[in-house]
Order: structure tokens, then sequence, then C-alpha cells
């Protein structure tokens, strides 16, 4: 499907907003997972520019967005640290943990003067009922949810009564199904 439409692993990860080894795994496995089948019929079937999504917690870039916003922008962490005034090292620990907010704004200049359309959109909180209608319209439990990203299904538990925390809603968008993104940001809508 990807070699008929001419987009590559990378372009297809971006525009559903799911990683590169997603994509690869889809294809390696002969299928998309049913909570992303809408989304890449519209992104194979969409001619327009991509547009970089920046998702911002705060003013940080989680490790996600880096990492798709390097691809993009075909740039190396060399770049990134000369172009932000920091040693080698610091882009790579931001490639663990995000970007600090101090340098969120060098990120993005960079990324634009690449040629990469970067849409900074702050993330809204997710309060723990809006978490729970998000994971049962995608039809994803706690359990695989936190395999997910990555905690234990008891963390999930206890975000659905206190609500996600700050520093973890890039990463709860990032790993939802559309369905579950659209169930946040009706909320939001909603609230906001």
């Amino acid at each position: 499907m990807l070699n008929a439409t001419g987009v590559t692993q990378a372009a297809l990860a971006e525009r559903v907003n799911v990683s590169q080894c997603t994509v690869s795994d889809w294809r390696l496995r002969r299928g998309v997972s049913s909570g992303y089948a809408r989304a890449v019929t519209e992104a194979l079937r969409d001619d327009s520019p991509l547009v970089l999504t920046a998702r911002i917690a705060g003013a940080r870039i989680d490790a996600e967005t880096l990492r798709r916003m390097m691809n993009a922008a075909d740039v190396s962490i060399v770049r990134i640290a000369v172009e932000c005034g920091v040693r080698r090292k610091a882009p790579e620990h931001w490639l663990r943990c995000g970007v600090p907010a101090g340098h969120t704004p060098h990120v993005l200049a960079l990324m634009r003067s690449r040629g990469v359309d970067v849409d900074v959109s702050p993330l809204a909180p997710i309060e723990g009922v809006v978490l729970v209608e998000a994971l049962r319209s995608s039809g994803v439990t706690y359990r695989a949810f936190a395999r997910r990203i990555g905690c234990r299904a008891e963390t999930i538990s206890n975000w659905s009564r206190r609500g996600v925390p700050q520093d973890r809603i890039a990463r709860v968008h990032a790993s939802l199904p559309p369905e579950g993104v659209r169930v946040i940001r009706d909320a939001w809508e909603r609230t906001g």
C-alpha cells in the first residue's frame, strides 16, 4: 500500500501520529490495527504537505515529538547542539527526556528554518473521566495502554481518578488511537 502511494514509513508515521516502528510493524504483520485504519486511509489519500504538530506540555517538547521533528527536518544532534548553544550530550538527553522550556524556542526555530511547518499547540490537562472515556471509545484496556506508554496498569487506574500528570499529557496524546484523541479534544472544546 505504501509503495503504491509513494509515501514513506516516516511520512505516514508523522501523518498518523505514531512512531515509525509502529508503521513498520503494520507492514510486517500485513495489517493496520483497527484503531488506526481510518486515520491511515485518510493520511494516504491526503496530498497536502506535511504539517508537524509539536506536542508541547507546558513549554516542553516531549522526546517522541523531538525525534519526529528531527526526522522530518533531517537534523542531527550536532546541529541542534550548535543551534541551541549546548554541548552534544544535551540533545542526546532531550531524546530521552524532552526539550526543556528554555530551549524549546531554539529547537522550533531550527525546525522551521529547515522547512518543517511546526504547528505548536499546547496540550490541555486531561481529567480522569475523560481519559477513561477516551480509552473506552478506542477499545484499549488499562493494561494495553500502560504497555504502550511504558508504565503499570495501576498508574493508568490512578490517572483515571486524579487526571493525567502534566509531564505525561503529550505521551498520552501520542499513544492514543485517533478515536481517543477525538474524545479528549471534544471534552476540551466543551469545557474550554
